[in-house]
């Protein structure tokens, strides 16, 4: 499957991920048990946001 993006789609995206990585973050260091499900779970998520970040970053870098 296909998807094409314009610019100001993923422009918006980033700005809604990014307000969604900062929550993230803030939930992650007040955890003290670092070992912690919880403290897994959102590293996971705030990797695959990371991840979903670059490729979007490069893809603007490419068509722009």
């Amino acid at each position: 499957m296909t998807v094409y993006l314009n610019k100001e789609d993923c422009q918006l995206f980033l700005k809604k991920t990014m307000a969604t990585t900062v929550d993230k973050l803030s939930k992650i260091t007040k955890i003290n048990d670092k070992n912690s499900e919880e403290h897994k779970k959102l590293l996971e998520e705030l990797t695959i946001i990371n991840q979903m970040i670059e490729c979007i970053n490069n893809y603007l870098q490419n068509i722009s």
